[in-house]
């Protein structure tokens, strides 16, 4: 394959993997928004089911129901805590933040809406650092004088929406980051393959350089010793046989490389260290 197309395939590869990061990255977020609202949604549902419940225990007792438009000369307060009943309260906050499947973290209060002071808070309601976006479900249908909300409080609201949708968001990321190391380890890959490739044909090229020069040489001394003047002449013979000897190992050592450079696809080479003098080296 050329070079260039190599390239491109990259160059396409790794931005459909950014792409996809960036893709995937966006349903995170859109599925941890999705989380919050829905979160929202049931609580706001829970509240509805507190206010509606209270709503029939006021009316429906007649103990409760006159003092919703009697006793005058009571606080505002003090009326409107007389007619809702706080142990109720406290049951059907339970009850319904039970069966929504909301977070076990959690505190209420009934605030007063037009200055958004505190009339009756629950057990272990926090004096400093309250959050500012309670749920709020209103309670003219039970106290129509003054304007009260019940507020209810979900300090680590964000970090149980979080632990909920953890196990898809792990996936997600596992995923992406297998595709991210596979994406890196092919492309590794192939720029490791590509600088061996090189070098086995740079080496090719030499190891026929070097072939080709004893062979030649070779083919030299056995044309010389051929002829028929050669053969009256002893020395002549030695040397050109010296020559050829010479020749042939060095052939032989050159396939010795060639052999040593195949194994390295198959195994590690065999290393035989010596002591060596560097000086002289």
């Amino acid at each position: 394959m050329r070079t260039s197309t190599v390239k491109i395939i990259i160059f396409i590869s790794s931005l459909a993997l950014v792409g996809l990061v960036f893709t995937q990255t966006f349903w995170m977020r859109e599925e941890l928004e999705i989380a919050r609202k829905q979160f929202d949604h049931r609580a706001d549902r829970a509240l509805m089911g507190i206010v509606d419940e209270l709503r029939d225990q006021v009316y429906n007792s007649s103990r409760f129901f006159p003092k919703a438009y009697a006793c005058p000369y009571l606080g505002e307060s003090k009326k409107v805590l007389e007619v809702i009943d706080t142990v109720l309260l406290k049951t059907l906050v339970n009850k319904y933040v039970a069966y929504h499947h909301l977070d076990d973290d959690y505190y209420y209060a009934i605030v007063k809406t037009n200055n958004d002071s505190i009339i009756y808070k629950s057990a272990g309601f926090p004096d400093v650092n309250i959050p500012a976006d309670p749920y709020k479900a209103f309670l003219s249908n039970i106290w129509k004088d003054v304007h009260y909300h019940i507020a209810l409080y979900f300090p680590h609201k964000n970090r149980v929406i979080v632990l909920k949708q953890v196990s898809w968001l792990g996936l997600t990321l596992l995923f992406l980051v297998v595709i991210i190391f596979g994406v890196a380890a092919i492309v590794m890959t192939y720029l490791r393959q590509k600088k061996l490739s090189e070098m086995k044909n740079d080496f090719v090229n030499n190891i026929t350089h070097e072939f080709k020069t004893p062979v030649s040489t070779i083919a030299l001394a056995a044309e010389v010793l051929h002829r028929n003047d050669a053969l009256s002449n002893p020395e002549k013979i030695r040397n050109y046989a010296r020559i050829i000897l010479d020749e042939n190992e060095r052939m032989k050592q050159q396939i010795e490389r060639v052999l040593e450079i195949a194994q390295q696809d198959h195994q590690k080479i065999k290393l035989e260290p010596v002591p060596l003098d560097v000086h002289e080296l």
